[in-house]
């Protein structure tokens, strides 16, 4: 259940409003609780309303996870595609503000040189990595590997560009979903 759609369609909407970021008029912000967890969710505007940024908190109130997104035009500007997911987790008690530190553990994903409706060749899903990096296999229980075979990479970037693409079109249907929502902020 990550999804924005899963969690805004089985958790309570307990607040939802325009954001206090002056720096950002029409951002619009919702908090929702679940039996464990509490979701704080930002769209924003300047991005057709796209989520920008989600808080999960503990059941004490602290942080647990704080992902932050960012997307680049596509499309020549009639679209959003994502540049850059920054997701942090915090061990419980550590803080009740977002911080860019405190964290222990972090994982970036950047996207770059998008092309869209266009063919791809095999060669493109050929990754190389550089010596010392660390990946994580998570397609067999022995994780002792350090580096995937050529035919697990494949899988692993057809996987993640599948999951961004998943991610967009959920969003987008989340925003529908809202805007026809009863008395929904649109």
């Amino acid at each position: 259940r990550y999804s924005v759609v899963d969690i805004l369609r089985e958790q309570d909407i307990t607040s939802a409003g325009l954001g206090h970021d002056a720096a950002t008029p029409g951002m619009i912000e919702i908090v929702t609780s679940g039996p464990r967890e509490e979701h704080e969710f930002r769209f924003d505007p300047d991005f057709s309303f796209l989520p920008i940024s989600r808080t999960t908190r503990h059941e004490d109130g602290t942080i647990c996870a704080l992902e932050r997104l960012t997307y680049q035009p596509v499309l020549d500007g009639r679209a959003w595609f994502l540049k850059e997911r920054i997701l942090c987790f915090f061990d419980e008690g550590v803080t009740r503000e977002p911080l860019d530190h405190g964290w222990r553990e972090r994982h970036t994903t950047t996207v770059k040189n998008v092309v869209i409706n266009k063919d791809v060749p095999d060669s493109t899903f050929s990754i190389e990595f550089a010596e010392g990096t660390r990946v994580r296999d998570s397609t067999f229980r022995d994780r002792s590997q350090t580096q995937p075979s050529q035919d697990t990479r494949s899988v692993m970037v057809i996987a993640a560009l599948a999951a961004l693409v998943t991610l967009v079109v959920l969003v987008w249907v989340a925003k529908r979903r809202f805007q026809r929502r009863p008395g929904s902020l649109t």
